[in-house]
Order: C-alpha cells, then structure tokens, then sequence
C-alpha cells in the first residue's frame, strides 16, 4: 500500500475511533475492535498478533503497531488504543546509512518516554525447579520463520540468526548474531524472563515436541525455529572459507607451476596438457568471482538494488547465471579428473589436487541447490 502521511493520520483516526473517521465510516464498530482484539499469541504471558497489527505493551500502554519498507525507505505506525494516541513515522533511507531498523526504533521509544514514563519493571525472576537440568533442552541456533524458503532469497536467515546457548547458574544465553548475550531463567515450563532487566515484552517462550526438544522460540510477535546444523552460520562460514582457500590454492598455485614447468631446464616429458586441471583451474577461477560478486552485493546492498527494489536487480541476475554456469562446468570437470586417473595423466600430487578441487566444486554446487541458488533468474 503506498499512502502520504495524511491519508495514514486518517486511517489511524478511523482505528482510535472504532472505525468512524468523521461523518464516514469505514468499519463496523465490532469489525474495528475485533481487528485490535488478539488473534493468536505463542505463550498467554507474551504479546502476539491482532489483525493486522503486531501487539506489544510498554511503558504501561498495549500498542498495536504495522511496519513496512524496503532497503530504501521505512515507515512505522503505531497505535495506543486505550488512550486514543497514534503515530506514524516514515523517512527514506538506505540500509548503507545506517540501521534504518533501529532508527525508527528511537523515535517511537523517545515518544513513549516523554508522554508515558516507563512502567516499573518486574521483580527479579525467580527460576522453578529442576531448570538448571533442562536448559540444555533448548539450545541450538534458530532462525526468524518469516524468511523465503523456496527462492534465492532462502540464504537470508544466515544473517538473522540467535544462538541459544547454556550459561552459568542454569540460565539461558541468548545471542542475536554480531550481538553481546542476555541471560534468561525459567520462570514456568518453557517461559523465560531476563536476569538483568524485568520488562513483561522481553519474556521468552519455547515450543517443546513430544522428544522434550525446543523446536520454536517467540519473543512476542516473533517467531523462530531451530535450524539443523547444516543452516547455522558458523558452519557456512567455515565451510565456505575452506572452499574459498582450496579455489585460491589452484588459481595461484597452478599457474606458478605452468611458469616452473615452461623453464627451460624442465624436461619436456612434464610439459604434457592436462585438461582436467584447466577445468579444475577455471572453475576454481570462477567460484573466487562469485565469491567476490557476493561480498560486492552484501557490501553495497542499496546500491545494487536501488533501481529494482521490486524485481531482481541486474547485478544479482548476472550473479545467478554465473551460478548456473558454475553447476554446468562441475560435471565436465569430474569427467575429466576420472580421465586423468584411468590415463593416469600427470604426476600423482597433481591428480590428488585436481581431484580435491573438483570434489570441492562438487560440494559448492551442493550448498548453492541446498539454497536454491541454481534455480533460472526471473
């Protein structure tokens, strides 16, 4: 929906008032309060979702608020119910000047901080019974259940993950990636409320399957859901730092050795052509550019989409096709090894590596189909 800040000031004035935006109404008055009533929540301690609106309680209010945007512009509207307030925030922005998210994040916290003092927060919580023996139930790496699942956009939850983690004193650890840990204990089963600060919007809630496994985490409106181990970002990361300097080895390696091999005190017999190590040395070549085209887009997000906020942007279209040439080129390079050694083609320190970074070819191919990387741009 795309709306100037007067037509969104009518529309929460219809909400405060059940409806009604002056002589005119635009919903029934039980439809309205329906609308602000809520509709589902994880845990009946945490705050969830109305119709519409994601619900929320601080500084004493219930607030129902609705946030949108794109790597360019942000808005927020939010409104207090009970006391007939509402406020509607929206500026253009790109994620590379700041964090857009937070920013507005301020500006309704300072409003709320002026007209309502903050609340007096919850006592220390006290942890039941027998929690220091459970915690360990609800560790794992989760990730934000409002993500792509099916598309080239699936990989996005390696930068939104929460590492929950057993702390000291039977408590939870609780650590949003690039962020310091908060501690939580278990106040009732599968309920959690922080040690250092006591603000009811701040609890925690786990779902726990039949096994006595945590499957999902919710922090009000949020939801999250254990990732396998294949998804944590710690094992991307590493995996593909691996991949990365086992490519580097061949593209800076192999060439050396062209060099050495073309002196000429290199015996002729050792300047044969090898195939299978051009195509190991190409595909090595090109998943360095891929790569480096990567970190460029996760580096300079709001530049490469500034034009294409709604489609797919050119640079990122370029990107995939080299993807695909990439899952073409894997194959052809496994023949070719299997040639090398039934030819028994080279030496066999250069058909080890061959065969080592063709098999890595093979394993990048599988991580980019596990996120539906190798799928045809459209």
């Amino acid at each position: 929906m795309s709306a100037s800040a007067l037509d969104m000031a009518r529309f929460m004035l219809a909400h405060l008032q059940d409806g009604r935006y002056g002589d005119g109404r635009i919903l029934r008055e039980d439809t309205a309060r329906r609308m602000h009533s809520r509709s589902f929540s994880a845990h009946p301690a945490l705050d969830g979702w109305a119709h519409g609106f994601a619900e929320s309680h601080s500084h004493g209010q219930r607030l129902l608020s609705h946030d949108g945007g794109t790597g360019l512009f942000r808005a927020d509207l939010m409104l207090l119910p009970e006391t007939g307030v509402g406020l509607f925030v929206a500026f253009n922005a790109r994620d590379r000047d700041g964090p857009i998210d937070s920013a507005t994040d301020v500006v309704l916290e300072t409003f709320l901080d002026r007209y309502y003092p903050e609340e007096t927060p919850l006592p220390p919580p006290t942890p039941m019974p027998g929690s220091a023996e459970r915690v360990r139930l609800f560790t794992g790496v989760y990730g934000l259940t409002r993500r792509s699942y099916t598309n080239h956009y699936a990989g996005e939850v390696l930068e939104k993950q929460v590492q929950v983690s057993a702390g000291p004193q039977g408590t939870l650890l609780i650590s949003p990636h690039g962020a310091p840990p908060s501690r939580f204990v278990e106040r009732s089963p599968g309920l959690f409320a922080p040690v250092e600060r006591g603000r009811a919007a701040e609890l925690l809630a786990f779902r726990v399957e039949a096994d006595g496994r945590a499957s999902y985490l919710a922090q009000g409106p949020t939801f999250l859901e254990r990732l396998p181990w294949y998804q944590s970002r710690t094992f991307n990361d590493r995996l593909l730092a691996a991949i990365g300097l086992l490519f580097a080895s061949a593209v800076v390696g192999w060439p050396l050795a062209t060099l050495w091999r073309r002196a000429p005190h290199t015996p002729r017999a050792s300047r044969q052509r090898h195939p299978e190590r051009w195509a190991a040395g190409g595909l090595s070549a090109l998943g360095l550019l891929l790569f480096l085209g990567q970190d460029y887009m996760t580096r300079h997000a709001a530049d490469v989409t500034w034009q294409s906020t709604f489609e797919l942007p050119p640079f990122t279209r370029v990107l995939l096709l080299g993807v695909q040439a990439f899952a073409v080129l894997t194959p052809v390079a496994f023949l070719l090894t299997a040639r090398a050694w039934w030819k028994r083609s080279g030496g066999v320190p250069l058909r080890v590596h061959v065969t080592l970074i063709t098999l890595t070819a093979g394993v990048l191919v599988w991580w980019l189909a596990s996120w539906n990387l190798l799928g045809v741009p459209s």
